[in-house]
Parts: structure tokens; C-alpha cells; sequence
């Protein structure tokens, strides 16, 4: 994830009762979607494309505090993630709920929670490789320099 300075990251669910100081931020994993990949991605290998969902908790001591560093982290966003593909921002945005308030997980300050998708391709397993040590070249063997099935 992007990372903005001066700011403490947290992740996870658990981590919202951690009652930090703002200014932070908690990644809490989502629903995750799935899709066909696009074909202009041209990966051969791409079984399909993981939208992994993601709430961003940003913490800011005020309203005004928690909006500035809300538009801190879409730029932040944007510019790691500058693919329409890779970042789809279509979860919204919400004020801390009642359901938050009443979890007691925001003492400390003003909370928006900006929902958005990240695109991850899932992928075959790589093919097996053969990997060459050493090529080594005798002078003074008779041949024709080319290397067939069955000759040494």
C-alpha cells in the first residue's frame, strides 16, 4: 500500500480497538471479486483478475484533519496505482458508522473509511524451467556444429 510519511499503518480488523493517536491509517480486508482477464493484458498465464477489497480507516484528530489526509491518500492511491485496472474505486466512502461509534473505535478523533478494489492477477503456476550450467566447446571434434537427438 502507498504510504504517506508522519502517519502510524496498521492492518487488519483487530486493529481498529487499537486506539492509536491520529493521524493513521488501518487496511481492513474486504470482499475480494473475481473476473475474466482483460486480453489487452496479453499475460498468457492470467487465470483471472482478484479485485481484492479494501477499507481504508483514516484516523485525523478532527473532521478537517481527517479530510486533508483523506485527500492525501487518493492522490497516494493514484499515483502507485495509475492503472484504471489496478485500482477500482467504485466501494465509496462513508463517516464512521454507528456500528464503529458504538465498538468504541473512535475515541480518539474523526474516522472515514474509504472503500476501493485492488486488481491482483491470479496466475498459473510457472512452467518448469530448464536451467544451462555450462556450454563448453571442444575444439578439434569432427561434425557439422549442430547438435542432434542421439549424438554426443
Amino acid at each position: 500500500m502507498p504510504r504517506i510519511d508522519a502517519l502510524q499503518y496498521r492492518h487488519g480488523i483487530r486493529a481498529l480497538a487499537a486506539l492509536d493517536a491520529p493521524p493513521r491509517i488501518v487496511w481492513v480486508p474486504t470482499l475480494d471479486q473475481y473476473a475474466i482477464p482483460d486480453v489487452s493484458d496479453m499475460n498468457a498465464r492470467s487465470l483471472w483478475t482478484r479485485y481484492a477489497g479494501v477499507d481504508a480507516h483514516v484516523w485525523g484528530k478532527d473532521e478537517e484533519a481527517t479530510e486533508e489526509l483523506f485527500h492525501q491518500l487518493a492522490s497516494a492511491l493514484k499515483r502507485t496505482f495509475s492503472s484504471g485496472q489496478a485500482l477500482q474505486m467504485n466501494g465509496g466512502g462513508r463517516w464512521a458508522t454507528q456500528e464503529l461509534e458504538s465498538a468504541g473505535y473512535v475515541k480518539l478523533g474523526e474516522v472515514y473509511v474509504l472503500s476501493f478494489q485492488l486488481g491482483i492477477p491470479v496466475t498459473r503456476d510457472p512452467f518448469d524451467l530448464a536451467r544451462v550450467l555450462d556450454i563448453a566447446h571442444e575444439s578439434g571434434v569432427a561434425g557439422d556444429g549442430v547438435l542432434t537427438c542421439n549424438e554426443s
